[in-house]
């Protein structure tokens, strides 16, 4: 069957695990004064972007939970502070000799302030300068032998240089000094993921949250496996809830725990919290969320009166005016999306806004801008695989065979292993009457993914067309064992077991799939198969 190669894995961000250690020592204290923040989450009414947003961190030194803040050194020496934030300042501008030797000094001035060795350590990493990390995390150890410090920033190195199962012991000492360390935790889940150990993952989520229930990374990492997993939200309700039990009550606070709520659809609870962080700061960074989370509570007035000030406030900024347009959009209006999308797309062109702007277009029955709009996309960013992804599909849907062909064939040399692409390319070659080419490329794409049920479908398709009826009902078997539910395939199956001669096997077949809880496009498929097999069979009985 077709496949929207844009929902699949090869299209996800990936997670490197050193910028979860780079997070870990580092939690946020606050958000980036740009609307374009990290915190910024994409769609209206969106049903798979709730990944999509990350908590933002300003790099400006702070040290990761389990470590005294810098700011509980301000009176004791406002000199090492002060090197401290100079170095991850310089560091993070570029200046990378200039930000280490600040950080080395403010280690040396006070090696028994944890926070010194920590950020010197977790920069050396960040600068591959592996030997003289090792040095700091031996010399933690050896001054904080009942902390996990040492140990995390071990775990940190050890990833870093490829030596999991080394990263992975610094790490599990860590946590046998300090049961339920976020940090420790977050990482060794982080390769349990990898592993797809998916279990191993929650109990150490779980068990750091047991520890620190108002760790909020932890709890925001959790709800996204947990989203992943489709799981029951009350569990996380009730941890939500327990977290804000004993959180501080500040901005960063009230706009992490409105995200949490967020990410289990509670949308109340977030607009909730958000304006408990307007109460405390009534920055247009929270405006912002809060306009973003009164359009997912249905509030949709309310969200595009603030919208309407930002963009007035800050006419320069995209954010504002990209969800103005995609409220419009939800509304039925398209005409004024155009506009809003085109205004954002002016002050920067980036391959989301093409798309939203082309939606739009769409939407308002403009396909000659819509093509207008990817085709000159693409002409800047012709590496970008999303991109030509769209280009291709609404070249297909509008029936410009020909030309989709050779925007799927320009993804299949950009993504070779992409089993996907080759399965839209071998319907395409089918519906252009190249059973040849079909059969080559669902072929392919079953060698790269021999058990995805669509793709094998697909080359079911290809045998069946190709007169391989037998090899082709072998599959359609297959398929039907793991997803006895599957219609589809078994509407193939049945027009492959009737392409085999056993037409009263199709037939029954058939009428076992056709059910009311089927959508009416399949129960409509099986009833015209069944009905040609029957008015066949009555034509050879004349």
């Amino acid at each position: 069957m077709y496949a929207n190669i844009l929902s699949h894995s090869n299209m996800k961000l990936k997670v490197i695990t050193l910028l979860i250690f780079s997070s870990a020592f580092f939690a946020p204290q606050g958000y980036a004064a740009s609307f374009e923040s990290d915190f910024q989450v994409g769609g209206i009414f969106p049903s798979d972007d709730t990944n999509k947003a990350t908590l933002p961190s300003n790099g400006l030194g702070e040290i990761y939970q389990g470590v005294e803040d810098l700011t509980r050194f301000e009176s004791e020496d406002d000199s090492i502070k002060g090197l401290l934030r100079s170095g991850v300042r310089h560091f993070g501008e570029g200046d990378t000799a200039l930000g280490l030797s600040e950080l080395k000094q403010a280690w040396e001035k006070a090696p028994n302030m944890p926070s010194t060795g920590v950020t010197l350590g977790i920069h050396y990493v960040k600068a591959q300068k592996y030997s003289e990390a090792l040095e700091v995390a031996k010399k933690q150890k050896e001054i904080f032998p009942n902390k996990p410090y040492g140990f995390i920033l071990e775990g940190a190195i050890y990833q870093a240089l490829g030596e999991k199962d080394r990263s992975i012991d610094a790490l599990s000492q860590a946590l046998k000094i300090n049961p339920g360390d976020p940090d420790a935790s977050v990482a060794l889940a982080d390769y349990a993921t990898r592993d797809k150990n998916i279990g191993k993952a929650r109990d150490l989520y779980l068990t750091a949250l047991r520890h620190y229930p108002d760790n909020l990374r932890t709890l925001l990492l959790l709800i996204r496996l947990d989203n992943s997993l489709k799981k029951d939200t009350r569990e996380a309700k009730g941890l939500i809830e327990k977290a804000a039990q004993r959180a501080p009550n500040t901005p960063f606070t009230h706009k992490t725990l409105a995200y949490a709520y967020f990410l289990i659809k509670q949308y109340p609870n977030a607009v909730i919290e958000v304006n408990k962080a307007m109460a405390l700061e009534p920055s247009a960074p929270t405006q912002f969320q809060l306009a973003q989370y009164l359009a997912h509570d249905g509030q949709l007035k309310a969200s595009k009166d603030i919208l309407n000030v930002l963009m007035k406030q800050y006419p320069d900024k995209i954010a504002p005016k990209e969800l103005a347009g995609r409220l419009a959009i939800s509304q039925k209006q398209p005409e004024e999306a155009i506009k809003l999308f085109k205004e954002a797309y002016a002050l920067q062109q980036t391959t989301d806004l093409a798309l939203q702007l082309t939606s739009a277009q769409i939407a308002a029955g403009d396909k000659r801008s819509a093509f207008g709009t990817l085709e000159n996309q693409i002409n800047k960013h012709p590496e970008d695989v999303i991109l030509r992804s769209r280009y291709a599909e609404l070249l297909r849907k509008n029936n410009q065979k020909h030309e989709a062909i050779q925007q799927y064939n320009e993804l299949s040399r950009l993504s070779p292993d992409d089993p996907y692409i080759k399965n839209n390319l071998a319907w395409l070659y089918l519906e252009q009457g190249d059973l040849g080419a079909a059969v080559k490329q669902a072929e392919e794409a079953k060698n790269i993914a021999p058990n995805e049920p669509r793709i094998l479908d697909t080359y079911g398709v290809m045998l069946m067309k190709n007169k391989q009826a037998d090899a082709a009902i072998e599959i359609f078997q297959k398929i039907l064992k793991e997803q006895p539910d599957n219609t589809t395939v078994g509407i193939h199956l049945a027009e492959a077991l009737a392409s085999a001669n056993s037409v009263e096997q199709a037939r029954i077949l058939l009428k076992e799939l056709i059910k009311p809880a089927n959508s009416l496009e399949d129960n409509q498929s099986a009833k015209e198969l069944l009905n040609k097999l029957d008015s066949d069979w009555g034509a050879s009985k004349r």
